[in-house]
Parts: structure tokens; C-alpha cells; sequence
């Protein structure tokens, strides 16, 4: 399992991307077998008054080819990266699960934030 966090009109550290990386590999950890990549890109909205600053999105690429996408917004990254991981692990869950009974799944798309 691969994981690449970047940032898009905000400087991340390299001490914020590797928390980040550890946050996913926590949260994705126990699909490993089964995911090949788990992206996430951290976006600043750049207005002062929007109350969601954050948005996180996670997108992952199962080992069968199927995706998951997760974006969640929040006032912080710690809010916006864990919400979003969060309910990605929840999908992956879902899909494996449901690829386990047989179902055909297409794939998954998740919005949610705080302010939106």
C-alpha cells in the first residue's frame, strides 16, 4: 500500500506530511492486502470567514482496480484529515464486504464538511 499526501495552495512541512502519513497508514492499515494506493490532497480555501478551511480528500485505489473517494472539509487539518480517513476506512469496509458477497460495486464518492 502507497500513500502520498500533497498540499494545493497550502505549504505543507514535512513533519505535517509524515503525521498525515501515519494518520492514513493507522486508518488503512487493516486493508492493506487490498489497497494498492491512498492519496490524499489537503486543500486551504483562502477565505478568512469560510468556517470549513480545510478540505481533505482522500482517494483510494483498491487492489482490483474499484476507487473510493472521500472529501471532507473542516475548521483544522487534524479535523479535515481524520473525518476524512475516517469514513474512507468505512468505504474500503463497505466495498470489501460487498465484493466478499458478491455484489458488483462501481465506484464510491463521499462529500461532507463542516460549513457546506
Amino acid at each position: 500500500m502507497r500513500i502520498w499526501v500533497r498540499g494545493q495552495r497550502t505549504e505543507l512541512s514535512d513533519q505535517l506530511r509524515d503525521v498525515v502519513h501515519r494518520r492514513a497508514r493507522f486508518a488503512m492499515g487493516r486493508f492493506a492486502g487490498a489497497i494498492r494506493t491512498v492519496s490524499l490532497l489537503l486543500t486551504e480555501s483562502g477565505e478568512a470567514a469560510c468556517h470549513a478551511r480545510i478540505r481533505c480528500t482522500v482517494r483510494v485505489r483498491l487492489a482490483r482496480g474499484k476507487r473510493v473517494r472521500v472529501v471532507h472539509a473542516g475548521g483544522d487539518v487534524s479535523t479535515a484529515v481524520d473525518a476524512a480517513l475516517e469514513r474512507a476506512a468505512g468505504e474500503v469496509q463497505r466495498r470489501l464486504e460487498l465484493e466478499r458477497r458478491g455484489f458488483a460495486t462501481g465506484d464510491a464518492v463521499s462529500h461532507r464538511g463542516d460549513g457546506h
